[in-house]
């Protein structure tokens, strides 16, 4: 049997340490170590040999340079990757600093241990460039634009970019794909008023407020053209700053639009094809595509009510007021600084607590371990902060930092969903008849405070007497 390789990982960050961990140790051919800080990372290399370190640059007790740089001296033999501030390869905390790769978040685990296994495989020799990790977009050949599912996995990855709770795609009021922090229902709602944003053919983006009725929540959603015929909403927070919503909707509509085009073939070696007697290909038509979308809920919820941004700002619906001339009076006014007051809205804490369906299943051993890791993987994804996690043999209870305007509310939904499908997929005789490994309902409070053990009893009894089973408010 082979040693596994050893791994140390240094990360500030308990929730993102343990991703790591177990994600690679899963895999069953490493061995990791898990440290909170730099001091940890110089006494143990010190005195073990480890053949890769994966160091978080947001360690903050030590220079960073001089610890990573300091250990590639130390340690030769030692492979180093890190991972960048905000993702950013040219971060001044870098500087200078040239490690064998890089791991940008978020991140496919497949594409982390193919980029471990191929640094470890390296030897002595290094790459000519630092491997760089991270999931392709587009790089298979399927762009977003033929397949929703793609689409939806795209708007996650590009979210990490920005400051927007949720992103969505919509056509003629049909909605395409979405991905964030509001339930489906509202991303719906909002694909159905997209239908006002193209009048007359005119390519205008349209910052708007708007109150949910799906969620009772209020937000900025702005809209840009996207492929002439697909609107790109993204959905902020109701006191997110303007500009800062009008620039991150350009980056992410040129980042989509780059990834809709199929990459050109490369040529032909050997053959010259006459000029004009090539084979072209059929041009891409998106609308044929997506016009046998049904339409979402006819009927169902009454209209999103707007707030037009004309009618907050003034009559030019196209230009923000910082890009109109002064008026009289009005010469030293900053609209800058005052549009970019910062989001003082609290973040939403919740705290929530899921039964497995069958009281006599134990969640222990390699079942507790699956579920806390996909616990962790599922906030990663979404973009929300996990405050707390505890797997008991009863019960599980985490809290999550989702932030405003009710932004928690389908957390429980989405672990619930997640966490069926990976326990299923990793212990099938665990399948219930219903496709849900849990229990009807979820006990939420507000906070990330440990559930009190009344409310916890209580939760537990009414659940299992709605199940039929007979009362019971055992902690276990």
């Amino acid at each position: 049997m082979s040693v596994p390789e050893t791994i140390l990982v240094a990360t500030s960050d308990a929730a993102f340490g343990e991703l790591l961990r177990t994600g690679l140790e899963e895999s069953g051919k490493y061995g990791v170590t898990l440290v909170r800080s730099g001091g940890e990372v110089l006494s143990l290399s010190s005195t073990r040999a480890f053949d890769l370190a994966i160091l978080d640059a947001e360690l903050n007790d030590r220079p960073f340079v001089p610890l990573a740089q300091g250990l590639m001296n130390a340690c030769p033999r030692m492979k180093v990757m890190v991972v960048p501030p905000e993702n950013n390869l040219r971060h001044a905390r870098l500087t200078g600093l040239r490690p064998h790769g890089y791991i940008l978040s978020p991140f496919f685990l497949p594409d982390l241990l193919e980029g471990v296994e191929t640094i470890l495989a390296t030897g002595e020799n290094l790459l000519a460039e630092p491997l760089l990790v991270q999931t392709a977009l587009g790089a298979d050949g399927l762009n977003w634009a033929e397949d929703p599912l793609r689409a939806a996995q795209v708007l996650a990855r590009l979210l990490a970019q920005v400051d927007a709770s949720a992103a969505l795609i919509g056509f003629e009021g049909k909605l395409w794909a979405f991905a964030g922090q509001i339930p489906e229902a509202a991303a719906q709602e909002i694909a159905r008023a997209l239908g006002e944003w193209r009048q007359d053919g005119a390519r205008l983006d349209l910052a708007r407020y708007a109150r949910l009725h799906s969620t009772g929540g209020e937000h900025l959603i702005y809209t840009t053209a996207l492929l002439d015929q697909l609107a790109l909403a993204l959905v902020y927070t109701r006191r997110a700053p303007l500009t800062r919503a009008r620039a991150q909707a350009a980056h992410l509509r040129e980042q989509l639009s780059r990834l809709a085009v199929p990459a050109a073939p490369p040529p032909t070696a050997g053959f010259d094809e006459p000029e004009g007697e090539e084979d072209a290909a059929p041009p891409f038509d998106l609308a044929a595509l997506l016009a046998g979308m049904p339409s979402p809920d006819p009927g169902g919820e009454p209209p999103l009510a707007w707030t037009r941004e004309e009618d907050l700002l003034g009559e030019d619906a196209i230009s923000f007021p910082w890009e109109r001339p002064a008026r009289a009076g009005q010469e030293g006014l900053d609209w800058r600084k005052l549009l970019e007051t910062p989001d003082d809205t609290p973040e939403r804490t919740c705290s929530y607590v899921l039964l497995p369906a069958l009281p006599e299943q134990h969640l222990t051993g390699a079942l507790a371990e699956q579920i806390s890791l996909c616990v962790r993987q599922v906030c990663q994804n979404f973009g929300w902060r996990l405050a707390a996690l505890a797997v008991r043999p009863g019960q599980v209870q985490f809290s999550v930092v989702a932030g405003p305007d009710g932004a928690c509310n389908n957390v429980a939904s989405v672990v619930r969903q997640r966490t069926s499908e990976r326990i299923f997929n990793r212990f099938p005789h665990l399948r219930a008849g219903s496709g849900d490994f849990w229990a009807p309902g979820s006990l939420e409070l507000p906070g990330a405070s440990s559930v009190p053990v009344e409310s916890l009893r209580a939760f537990i009894a009414q659940t299992r007497q709605s199940q039929g089973y007979p009362a019971s408010n055992s902690l276990e």
